[in-house]
């Protein structure tokens, strides 16, 4: 399976700029980012709600790994010196008969472990303008009632069981609309908003946190601005050309102290 961490590039030479210590890596995936920390000399605590990463953890003293979710992470009791985040899917999601992705026919279930909810019971118990609410944490579509009217029209027909049933609901084949639309319903199963809420909440001083959408980064915009050096990167267009999901992604950065970044990064920096 082939899977491709995002900003690689600018992240490594961020550890170039910053003493190693201990990284929480929120977001373990399928491990791309945490291998890239243990190269430069990180110890490295690893938090990932899907069980099913397991069979990707690196054998590797500097290594730990914490099955549970990020917002959890103030229990265990953790000294970090850096918090890593990438709030995007990996490849191993995608491809897993779990209804993340509108390309396949799957079972709508979507969620990535300790879930009260699957997306068969929130596209089928909730109520029009709960939809609605949904749609428009979710996406960045500017007429999302209209995709809440489809679905309510649809179910009332026909139950809402699979990925196809939900493209067919949506009443579209706006690619576009369907990803965002099927994002929308992935961040309501997972409570996707409160867990970042909650990590943002952490008071430590070193932050990266990977976004690909608006309603995600911008609380983290807003929280990384009460620090003395923070900005973002954005992926390259050599990037971009060999890994097309990384055209919306963007790393957020907050550290304690300043350093000098190469002109020919993609990036935006305040002091």
């Amino acid at each position: 399976m082939n899977h491709i961490p995002i900003l690689c590039e600018e992240l490594s030479y961020c550890l170039t700029q910053i003493p190693s210590g201990h990284v929480i890596d929120c977001t373990f995936g399928m491990g791309g980012h945490s291998r890239i920390f243990l190269d430069y000399n990180w110890k490295v605590t690893a938090f990932d709600r899907d069980e099913s990463v397991k069979q990707y953890l690196p054998n590797h003293s500097n290594f730990n790994f914490i099955n549970d979710k990020f917002s959890n992470i103030n229990k265990y009791n953790l000294n970090a010196d850096l918090i890593f985040a990438d709030l995007g899917m990996s490849t191993m999601q995608l491809t897993g008969n779990r209804g993340f992705s509108y390309l396949t026919n799957d079972s709508l279930n979507m969620c990535m472990g300790f879930n009260d909810v699957t997306a068969v019971d929130i596209l089928n118990n909730s109520t029009k303008s709960e939809l609605l609410q949904i749609f428009k944490n979710g996406t960045d579509l500017p007429n999302v009632t209209k995709y809440a009217n489809n679905i309510e029209q649809f179910r009332c027909a026909k139950k809402i069981l699979t990925t196809f049933d939900l493209r067919d609901a949506l009443n579209t084949q706006n690619y576009s609309v369907l990803s965002q639309c099927f994002q929308a319903i992935r961040i309501a199963c997972n409570n996707e908003i409160y867990e970042l809420s909650s990590l943002l909440k952490n008071t430590c001083s070193n932050m990266m946190i990977i976004t690909f959408h608006s309603d995600e980064d911008r609380p983290v915009k807003h929280n990384f601005e009460q620090s003395p050096f923070f900005g973002y990167f954005l992926p390259s267009e050599d990037e971009i050309k060999n890994n097309i999901k990384s055209r919306s992604a963007k790393l957020r950065f907050k550290f304690k102290n300043s350093f000098i970044i190469p002109a020919n990064f993609k990036h935006k920096i305040y002091k």
